[in-house]
């Protein structure tokens, strides 16, 4: 009896001790996540004050809470950000042609191996699978048929198949 009172005590002692230390642990993590939320939210008036004004001057130095980028000058000019925007635009504008090009040559392709295939080395189930195709008959279709209605529906519709 004395024994299990022990065990009960060093188990409520270790529990005690766990809770303390994770209470703590998130008492932590609050305080560095408001510390994140606040670096967070400088940056965001940083970002703001420096998109809104082309050719600002800023100088980090005068920051102490953010960090420290060597203490330089960061200039912004519109040219800059004009070249920028000119060249996101452009790479844009290849992808999407390459794309296009690249569709095209997946269409050709396509219709190339249609052409090729032999009507005399096709299986049943090539036949059987081009006939549901043309009907619109896919794996999808079929699941979402056998789970619509009721139990009954849905075993005759199994049986059918």
């Amino acid at each position: 009896m004395e024994f299990k009172a022990r065990q009960a005590e060093d188990l409520a002692r270790r529990v005690y001790e766990d809770a303390k230390k994770r209470a703590h642990e998130a008492e932590m993590l609050r305080s560095r996540l408001l510390e994140a939320r606040e670096a967070e939210r400088l940056a965001k008036r940083k970002l703001v004050d420096l998109t809104s004004s082309p050719g600002l001057l800023l100088d980090s130095r005068d920051d102490s809470h953010g960090p420290d980028f060597g203490n330089a000058d960061l200039v912004v000019r519109e040219e800059d950000v004009e070249e920028l925007s000119r060249q996101i635009e452009e790479e844009r504008l290849a992808y999407m042609a390459k794309s296009r090009h690249l569709q095209g040559q997946l269409s050709q392709l396509k219709f190339d191996m249609e052409n090729l295939k032999l009507d005399t080395m096709q299986t049943p189930e090539d036949l059987l699978h081009e006939e549901n195709s043309r009907k619109g008959i896919t794996k999808y279709s079929t699941l979402e048929k056998i789970t619509s209605g009721s139990t009954k529906a849905r075993v005759a519709f199994f049986e059918e198949l």
